[in-house]
């Protein structure tokens, strides 16, 4: 699997739709029922502004190098070395680049096959579905990625699995959150094993937003915001951005909903102190 490789008919929620209903959710205060909404925006004005030179960064490289991804994905296509297909495929799935990772991944799966090699041509195999998830149903390869690890080859070979399991992962999150839990768990759990810090990482910021479906803010918060300083801290741009979308589409979609809770709870405040300043005096 090597350091840090990155990481996507009936059609199911697409991530939008999952994060915008998610967040929208848990800002308006249904599972804080006591200030749950402003605690919630402390929490995301707080993390988008520690981590704004993060975005902006990564926004300066992308639109910088946009175009020269395009050109080194295409040179590498005409190797004839899968192990560095392989390699070059995950440094762009790493960054999140789908389109540049696909075409590597189809060609060293390819290569493998020629070779015999079943382990690294799953592998590749596995990369290339995941970085071409959006075009196809996620609950076919969800499907197709809980069959492989089953594989005996897949069940001991920890890299192999890890690399299934965060596919899955990130693909089980588009249908039934308990499903991504468990496979984020083991993934956790085994990228510590293997001494794949910056993964363990990013399965606890995946585990941070089933935290938040699952109607625990406080442990989400936790879990979403060190990763993310994790992430900063590693260099770890990619991830960055993954979590920094999270928390900057919840707080575009659920801003109004934000400032009303603030000055609800403010009112609440209010009145509590007219009617009751006993109560302020001892908390």
């Amino acid at each position: 699997m090597g350091s840090n490789p990155h990481r996507h008919c009936s059609v199911p929620p697409r991530r939008n739709d999952v994060v915008d209903s998610l967040f929208a959710w848990f800002l308006s205060g249904q599972t804080c029922p006591r200030m749950g909404g402003f605690v919630a925006a402390t929490v995301v004005v707080f993390l988008t502004i520690c981590s704004y030179y993060a975005y902006t960064r990564h926004y300066r490289t992308v639109s910088g190098n946009a175009a020269g991804s395009s050109v080194d994905s295409a040179v590498l296509q005409q190797s004839t070395d899968p192990q560095a297909l392989l390699n070059s495929a995950n440094h762009f799935y790493w960054l999140n680049n789908g389109p540049a990772a696909t075409p590597l991944y189809a060609r060293a799966e390819k290569l493998f096959s020629e070779r015999g090699d079943s382990r690294n041509e799953l592998y590749g195999k596995v990369g290339r579905l995941r970085s071409e998830a959006e075009t196809m149903s996620f609950v076919d390869l969800s499907r197709f990625l809980n069959e492989q690890l089953q594989n005996p080859i897949v069940q001991t070979d920890k890299r192999l699995r890890l690399w299934c399991l965060i596919a899955k992962g990130y693909t089980d999150i588009e249908i039934v959150y308990r499903a991504t839990k468990r496979d984020w768990l083991e993934a956790q759990e085994i990228a510590n094993e293997l001494g794949e810090k910056q993964w363990a990482t990013r399965a606890s910021g995946e585990l941070g937003l089933v935290a938040f479906l699952e109607g625990s803010p406080g442990r989400a918060a936790r879990l979403l915001g060190g990763a993310l300083l994790s992430t900063m801290a590693s260099g770890d741009t990619g991830g960055q951005i993954r979590f920094l979308e999270l928390i900057g589409r919840g707080f575009e979609v659920s801003g109004p909903v934000i400032k009303g809770a603030i000055l609800a709870g403010s009112g609440r405040s209010q009145w509590s102190t007219r009617e009751s300043p006993r109560s302020t005096e001892t908390q």
